[in-house]
């Protein structure tokens, strides 16, 4: 089994955007991280072609540090693809308290950058 994997080949560039407060920079996001995994798309066919970018926005809740909405901006024409981020991007948490009010990432995905892996157990 294979897995296309969102990872080192694949740049996460996070935009950030809050309707109130300020920014927080990439150093606090990441210090403020309390699970971000990475989406990982299972797939038997890999020889399917992934057409193009995605965006995906991600709507939290500033006092509990969870994502409340994420939101496909744009499709990355592939289904599974959109899916599985969603899914995945549900999961993040950062700590209780410490994002501004009405914090949203924007996450753009190029998933022509995917690569084809080997799964491995944790």
């Amino acid at each position: 089994m294979k897995v296309l994997r969102l990872w080192g080949a694949l740049l996460l560039i996070v935009c950030m955007s809050a309707a109130a407060g300020s920014q927080p920079t990439m150093d606090q996001l990441k210090s403020w991280a309390v699970y971000t995994p990475r989406p990982s798309i299972v797939s038997l066919d890999t020889t399917q072609f992934i057409s193009g970018p995605g965006v995906f926005l991600l709507r939290f809740d500033s006092k509990s540090g969870t994502v409340i909405r994420v939101e496909v901006l744009k499709s990355t024409m592939f289904g599974e693809v959109d899916r599985d981020c969603v899914k995945v991007f549900e999961k993040w948490k950062f700590k209780p308290g410490v994002l501004p009010k009405d914090f949203e990432l924007k996450i753009p995905l190029d998933s022509i950058k995917l690569r084809t892996s080997v799964i491995r157990s944790h």
